[in-house]
């Protein structure tokens, strides 16, 4: 009975505390370490805020009068202020300053601010002040200019800027000399075609930001400013250059992987792509199927080598590997791919490919190759690429179910006895594409390719091919058996440049042994 009694207790002074608490609200509230003061106002706000003081009144332009004043306080939550020309509101306001613009020159305008609170509460007016607008200047008072023309040279107004340039904006700060109103024109040419920024007020601190811009691309701007006088002109120009892009494109993957069974282990070896930025190679082993990411399976090798043993596998079983590579960025390749050979006695018929089997209606037309941002078109099942390039491929989100497993693409090399080359692709971040990049060909040829779909259970379930037709030209191949030239061509660029270093020697001392031996003649 006693324990149901305090209980009773507790929830009952719970009950009027939190009654009480929403029925008189508590509005401020004084906290120092661990003791604090609340208190609780009973009915109604009815204390209007103090009267805003120190109000000053500074012309600045023909037609802008600047306001300033000191702060009001309330004994509960101090909303705003509000401004006042004549009898008029004609600004509410937070701050304990105003700009007012559009005025008539060499005119006189009375003003005075009142505070308000949160409750309505409104304060006495503060001190009525007035000024008068400033008159278009004569002309000998501005080296013979007039009210509202234009001066090539409006004078030296910016006593800093500092300009801070992103990938897509940019963000100008700047002081001036005087009261300035100014305005920012930029283009890619000197006629600063592409957009222009007014300011709506005079004053010395200036901010403006222009968005929309290309990355890593230069521009052009210029910097017009209106004193208080009327006068416009030129004050700045100058350049400026936006951030390179973000790389968010993944490195290509390796190429010529092959895989060599041995006793107790498996040899891979592959050619590194020459990215400048590549950091790192894994390779990654599963007895499943393909590892789809650099975690889907055992890691068995980190680095920039290109060759791996990995020891201690069961021969009983067949082994799948994807060998992965990183940028600076961290942004991995989709993985080239290969496994080991399919074991006589494995009945197992999964995993094999057939051109038959097609349920998702894959089609090589619906896919996308780019090179360079470029698309490349397709035509009678072929697409012609520039083998001397990054090709990336890939396949629109939508065109597969999300249930997928693998997309396993194989390009076939007809001339090196069909040697296969294989990797995947993998969905990007946005889940628009799975995509892949392949290092370039280096060579002219057509690649046959083919690609195979698996769902989660690696069953196949979309299969299409085509052709990839790849030229590279004598001057990026360096390879041609069409003459003398071709094969001194081939000559310079072996060697690692040595050879080319001495050709040159060699066809100076040709050059001016001749020349000597023609004036011993003549």
């Amino acid at each position: 009975m006693t324990d149901i009694i305090r209980k009773t207790s507790v929830y009952l002074f719970l009950s009027i505390f939190i009654f009480f608490s929403f029925i008189f609200p508590t509005h401020h509230v004084d906290a120092v370490t661990d003791d604090f003061t609340v208190r609780t106002l009973v009915g109604g706000d009815t204390t209007p805020p103090s009267v805003p003081s120190a109000l000053v009144a500074t012309p600045v332009a023909v037609s802008q009068i600047d306001l300033v004043w000191a702060s009001s306080t309330d004994d509960y939550i101090l909303s705003g202020y509000n401004v006042w020309r004549g009898d008029s509101i004609i600004a509410t306001t937070t701050l304990t300053t105003y700009s007012d613009v559009g005025l008539t020159a060499s005119t006189t305008y009375s003003y005075y601010v009142t505070a308000f609170d949160s409750s309505g509460n409104v304060s006495a007016s503060s001190t009525i002040v007035s000024a008068t607008t400033l008159s278009p200047a004569p002309a000998a008072a501005v080296s013979g200019q007039t009210y509202g023309s234009y001066v090539r040279q409006l004078g030296d107004e910016i006593i800093s800027l500092e300009i801070f340039p992103q990938r897509n904006s940019v963000n100008f700060k700047y002081e001036t000399r005087g009261n300035i109103r100014t305005a920012i024109r930029w283009g890619r040419t000197d006629s600063y075609e592409l957009g222009s920024l007014v300011e709506s007020t005079f004053k010395k601190g200036h901010d403006t930001e222009i968005t929309g811009l290309i990355p890593n691309t230069k521009y052009t701007f210029q910097i017009e400013g209106e004193n208080g006088f009327g006068n416009y002109g030129l004050i700045h120009n100058g350049t400026f250059q936006t951030l390179p892009p973000e790389d968010i494109f993944p490195p290509g993957n390796v190429t010529n992987l092959r895989l060599r069974k041995e006793d107790g282990g498996n040899t891979l070896s592959w050619i590194n792509p020459k990215d400048p930025d590549l950091v790192k190679i894994r390779v990654v082993r599963s007895d499943r199927f393909y590892p789809s990411d650099i975690a889907d399976g055992w890691v068995i090798y980190e680095g920039l080598g290109t060759e791996v043993y990995d020891a201690g596998v069961a021969s009983s079983s067949r082994q799948y590997y994807s060998v992965f590579t990183y940028d600076e960025l961290g942004n991995v390749s989709s993985g080239a791919v290969i496994a080991t050979p399919r074991i006589e006695k494995d009945e197992e018929t999964k995993n094999e490919i057939d051109p038959t089997i097609n349920l998702i209606s894959l089609r090589f037309d619906g896919m996308v190759f780019t090179q360079e941002g470029s698309l490349l078109p397709i035509k009678d099942g072929s697409v012609r690429i520039d083998g001397s390039k990054l090709l990336t491929i890939s396949i629109p989100y939508e065109q597969v179910p999300e249930h997928l497993k693998t997309i396993l693409v194989t390009v076939i090399d007809s001339r090196d006895h069909g040697r296969e080359f294989s990797f995947l692709l993998r969905v990007n971040a946005d889940k628009t594409m799975y995509s892949g990049t392949l290092s370039p060909f280096g060579t002219t040829g057509d690649f046959p390719l083919r690609v195979t779909i698996f769902d989660f259970k690696t069953e196949q379930i979309g299969y299409t091919d085509g052709v990839i037709a790849s030229y590279v030209s004598p001057i990026h191949s360096g390879l041609s058996s069409e003459g003398f030239f071709s094969s001194i061509v081939r000559f310079i660029s072996s060697g690692d440049g040595m050879y080319s270093i001495w050709f040159i020697v060699l066809l100076i001392l040709l050059l001016y042994f001749g020349r000597r031996l023609v004036r011993t003649q003549w």
